[in-house]
């Protein structure tokens, strides 16, 4: 009798053991900060990642790339802004996130939909920063 509640307290254990979690972080526009243009969020990551680099070169993260998507709403403003992956560095992830949030696609998604956005980075001298809509 023990031995089959101990049986079973342990299988319970395994199975809760085995779930996994997934957390995913929404990046919202601040109402108080302007929208951005595709070169403005450029140079916007630009800039955050020139103070970043010496950083992210330390922690061996001199270079990537992630994925982020944009759900915008009528008249091309993003509403919401979701990370598809990580730089793997979560201070890196939050300017990405944060700066697709205030992008504004006015041209291309007058009705709404969703853009994904692909930021790559590279520390070099001068450090390099692109942008592509996919």
């Amino acid at each position: 009798m023990i031995r089959a509640r101990s049986a079973a307290f342990a299988a319970a254990l395994l199975a809760l053991a085995a779930c996994t979690t997934t957390t995913t972080v929404a990046y919202v526009p601040e109402s108080e900060r302007p929208r951005l243009t595709w070169e403005e969020a450029r140079v916007t990551v630009l800039r955050f990642a020139t103070i970043e680099c010496p950083r992210l070169t330390q922690a061996g993260l001199g270079s990537g790339e992630v994925q982020v998507l944009a759900r915008v709403g009528p008249g091309g403003l993003t509403r919401e802004a979701e990370l598809e992956g990580t730089s793997r560095d979560e201070r890196l992830d939050g300017i990405f996130g944060a700066v697709v949030a205030q992008l504004a696609f006015p041209d291309e998604f007058p009705d709404g939909g969703d853009a994904r956005v692909r930021i790559m980075y590279r520390c070099t001298s001068p450090v390099d920063v692109r942008f592509v809509r996919r």
